[in-house]
Order: structure tokens, then C-alpha cells, then sequence
């Protein structure tokens, strides 16, 4: 992979996705239309890995299925800077409900 791409991969995975999720769409920036096949060969991950990663994104609205039963592949349904920004929004908002449950509990112990 290239520099760029394993900074987008580290970003993805400090976000909180997993390696195989982080590596499918940083490839599927550079090469769009990837089989489960193709991503395997080029992430070194086994298929079952990948498919349950490619399902995960898919429900996720992230990536789109293309092709026939015959001739699948994937590709992103939104930018890589959209997926980005949900993620840093996700753990925003993670965050502020984490700070507002220790101020409740703070609260409550000074009571």
C-alpha cells in the first residue's frame, strides 16, 4: 500500500473499525469494483474475513454491491471523507454521552 493509503487504513482503525474493514476501503478508494477474490489478494486476508467485513460496510451503507452472482464487486456508495467524518461524529458523540454519565455520577457521589 501506499504512504497516503496506510494514513487513511490507521485513521479508519482509530476510529474504531476493524483492520479488514479499514483495509477494504481505503483499496476500494484507489481501485473501485473489487471482488471478495481481488480484496483478499491484495489486503492478505482470508475470505471469510473479508465477507463478513463486506457485509458489515454494506449494511453500513459505506459500500454498494455491483454485478451478478457470477461477477460480484464492490465499491464505495459514498466519499471516504463522508465515511471519515460519520466516524469522527460517532465518537463525538460517544464521547459527550461518556462525559454527561461521569458528571451524573460525580454529581450523585458529592450528594
Amino acid at each position: 500500500m501506499l504512504e497516503e493509503d496506510i494514513k487513511i487504513s490507521e485513521i479508519f482503525t482509530f476510529l474504531g473499525l476493524t483492520k479488514a474493514s479499514s483495509q477494504i476501503l481505503t483499496l476500494l478508494t484507489r481501485t473501485p469494483a473489487l471482488s471478495i477474490t481481488e480484496l483478499g489478494k491484495k489486503t492478505g486476508l482470508s475470505k471469510p474475513v473479508i465477507s463478513n467485513a463486506i457485509h458489515s460496510l454494506t449494511v453500513l451503507n459505506w459500500i454498494q454491491r455491483e454485478g451478478n452472482k457470477f461477477n460480484m464487486h464492490y465499491s464505495l456508495s459514498m466519499s471516504i471523507f463522508s465515511i471519515i467524518n460519520q466516524l469522527a461524529m460517532e465518537k463525538i458523540d460517544q464521547h459527550r454521552d461518556n462525559m454527561l454519565k461521569i458528571q451524573e455520577l460525580v454529581t450523585a457521589f458529592e450528594a
